[in-house]
């Protein structure tokens, strides 16, 4: 085991180690130790610090205060903490968990399955390959999950969360957030604000949750529900599933056969192309077929019914129908 090395010099690299280097506008770590069964420690200064972990065996790197740039080792599982400053944090291979701390912060999670955390300030992080967990925190953070099937959580901030490859959930928390599912089936879910989900290819469930949402399914047979708020929904191509929920919505169909609830609220619903069931349900509501053979009922409430082209079935149901 070593015991701390201590020196006075402005540049310093370990033979032994031979990961870890500094230069003439970096600090000297606190403490470098390496222990059995391997396991390498750094503890970097109050300056920017640059440090490489060790290949193959367990990284524990924190950086403390300054601009660090710390990367972890190949193959090994590493937990990298850069605290306090705009830090530059790289995991490479290996099931490495990565903590931005206060600044903003760049995180990259490269291979394996990782753990990213931004904590305070505005964070920019990459999951890379393999199934990810990531998490904003404060700040207008920008994630991009990359290929495996992540989980990807906003938190509080302005956020934009990119799933990227794979089968995503993605959860904005609070704040106005935007998020796109990308490639793969995918969960995305708008939190407590007016957010922008797109599901992207594939078949997405989208959940606008609070406020006013615009949700766009894209391609793929998607389910979106808008939920509180005065939403605009639109399926877009495939053969969704869209409902409204509370508030004044607008639901538009798109390509294929859609099924549309308007659910709460007074609400303007689109079929579009396609055999399209459209659900007025409470509400004085706006529903129209617009192309196709469409199955049209308005539900409770004083409903305007529209078949558009094609062989229509209109049902007015309770209230005073046009």
């Amino acid at each position: 085991m070593f015991t701390p090395i201590t020196t006075s010099k402005k540049s310093f690299r370990s033979n032994l180690l031979n990961t870890v280097t500094f230069t003439a506008s970096t600090d000297l770590p606190k403490i470098m130790t390496l222990t059995t069964p391997a396991t390498y420690t750094y503890v970097g200064g109050e300056g920017n610090d640059f440090a490489k972990g060790m290949d193959g065996i367990k990284n524990n790197m924190f950086g403390y205060g300054g601009n660090d740039t710390l990367l972890g080792g190949v193959g090994s599982d590493d937990y990298i903490y850069g605290d306090s400053g705009d830090d530059y944090l790289y995991g490479y291979s290996g099931k490495d968990i990565l903590i931005g701390g206060k600044g903003n912060d760049q995180i990259f999670g490269d291979k394996d399955d990782d753990k990213l955390y931004g904590n305070e300030g505005d964070d920019s992080m990459w999951g890379g390959d393999g199934n990810d967990e990531m998490r904003g925190d404060v700040g207008y953070d920008l994630m991009f999950g990359g290929t495996g099937d992540d989980a990807m959580y906003g938190d509080i901030g302005y956020d934009q969360l990119f799933g990227e490859d794979g089968d995503d959930r993605l959860d904005g928390g609070d704040n106005n957030d935007r998020l796109d599912g990308g490639t793969g089936m995918d969960l995305l879910f708008g939190g407590t604000a007016n957010d922008q989900l797109y599901g992207g290819k594939d078949d997405d469930a989208l959940f606008g949750q609070d406020h006013d949402d615009k949700l766009y399914g894209d391609e793929g047979n998607d389910m979106v529900f808008g939920g509180i708020g005065n939403d605009d929904l639109y399926g877009n191509d495939g053969d969704d599933i869209a409902k409204g929920g509370d508030g004044d919505d607008y639901t538009h169909g798109g390509a294929g056969n859609d099924e549309i609830y308007g659910e709460n609220g007074n609400d303007f619903i689109y079929g579009e192309i396609g055999t399209d069931k459209l659900f007025g349900q409470d509400g004085q509501d706006n529903l129209y077929g617009d192309d196709g053979d469409d199955f049209i009922y308005g539900d409770a409430g004083d409903d305007r019914l529209e078949g558009g082209k094609g062989n229509d079935i209109i049902e007015g149901g309770i209230g005073q129908d046009n």
